[in-house]
């Protein structure tokens, strides 16, 4: 047998995956495992969505669309971020895509080429660097600092990392691990160089929608007319509508040309989304919004105990987010990389968070802990790290 097409790249490890994969194997075993690692909400999709996507399958929606996707959709995107986002968009400048994640690999592959460097922030999300790889850029990292309890961006830092091959910087706001949002100021900063440096941006907006108290999420395209041109906006429909498993989402950029060559790349990888879950992402959008409502209600409640248990067990640190649903805990105190920390973690007390390492190599000594699981699911798994980390110490 030949062997496989050698491509010069060594993708980085999906931890994600790689605990998730553990723990179902302790499941098969029989042993309960209570698993924290993932960003998978537990509330159903809700009805009208559900049931849009089965009229349209009743009523024929099974064949293929348009590879951009369809046009009722695509106008309900741009109404959306019009008056959501203040941000003026046509319909032809809408890419839907089987969800943010693919979104985010067609930018990267119609932009980056062997040799280009892509900046994002650290700690950042792992699908970031695994898709530069795979277009044969280099990934470049920029760390954030924490200043008033919360992670953020330094203009000096990033001017610092900016070389003549640098193409992209990667935003994510509100932030998967750590739940910080960028301020108008950072913003504003990060679109000084921009245009400075005559850089592209990728903004990954896909939390945009889980948001505690009165803190607001404002895109970076709506900084200034120049910026929108520079902007790639990510979203998804998996996170705010309980949409995982759908595989919806959508790009948003008002450079033709770049539509076009994702948009080719997408028709030879994926064609298009699935015909009948666009109405339903159609409905979600249009519809009423209560359920969206309701469960974040429902993660700010578990957002406040999880912040208030964790930070009662020794040696454990963490920043109380403002957005998304997972909160990212220095462990430090504990002398252990992220990884042997985790599977010791799931061995001892049959709970499973995300090693820190996947959201960068300055991030060793962290774990992410999901609460998109239910308060029943927070209270005994924390109870459960409690009891068998304060052992370790």
């Amino acid at each position: 047998m030949k062997p496989f097409a050698n491509r010069g790249m060594k993708l980085p490890i999906n931890l994600i995956a790689e605990t998730a994969k553990r723990g179902k194997v302790l499941q098969k075993k029989g042993l309960d495992i209570i698993s924290l690692n993932q960003g998978q909400p537990d509330f159903p999709t809700p009805e009208h969505i559900v049931y849009a996507a089965y009229n349209a399958a009743r009523n024929g929606y099974t064949k293929y669309v348009p590879n951009h996707g369809i046009p009722e959709l695509r106008k309900a995107v741009a109404e959306k971020l019009f008056n959501i986002n203040k941000i003026t968009y046509d319909p032809t400048d809408i890419l839907i895509t089987n969800g943010g994640a693919l979104g985010v690999y067609l930018t990267n592959m119609a932009l980056v080429e062997s040799g280009t460097e892509v900046i994002a922030f650290e700690p950042y999300f792992g699908t970031y660097a695994t898709s530069v790889t795979l277009a044969q850029g280099k990934f470049v990292t920029v760390p954030m600092q924490i200043k008033n309890g919360q992670f953020c961006i330094s203009p000096d830092l990033l001017e610092q990392a900016i070389t003549p091959n640098t193409k992209l910087i990667i935003l994510n706001s509100p932030s998967n691990p750590t739940g910080s949002i960028l301020t108008q100021e950072e913003l504003e900063a990060v679109a000084d160089i921009v245009l400075r440096h005559d850089l592209w941006v990728l903004s990954d907006e896909v939390y945009e929608s889980i948001i505690y108290n009165s803190n607001k999420h404002i895109s970076i395209a709506s900084i200034s007319k120049e910026l929108v041109e520079r902007t790639i906006i990510i979203n998804s429909f998996s996170k705010s509508y309980s949409m995982t498993g759908w595989r919806l989402g959508y790009i948003a950029s008002k450079n033709p040309q770049l539509i076009k060559i994702m948009s080719d790349i997408y028709h030879l990888s994926a064609r298009c989304a699935t015909s009948f879950v666009q109405y339903a992402g159609l409905a979600a959008l249009t519809g009423p919004q209560d359920a969206l409502y309701t469960m974040v209600a429902e993660y700010e409640r578990r957002r406040d105990f999880v912040v208030e248990k964790l930070s009662e067990i020794r040696g454990f640190n963490c920043t109380k987010p403002k957005g998304s649903f997972y909160v990212f805990v220095d462990v430090s105190d504990y002398n252990m990389d992220s990884i042997s920390f985790c599977n010791r973690l799931l061995e001892e007390a049959k709970v499973a968070v995300t090693p820190g390492k996947y959201f960068g190599k300055n991030c060793d000594k962290h774990l992410r802990l999901s609460f998109a699981s239910s308060m029943q699911l927070l209270e005994e798994g924390i109870y459960r790290i409690k009891k068998t980390v304060e052992s370790w110490l």
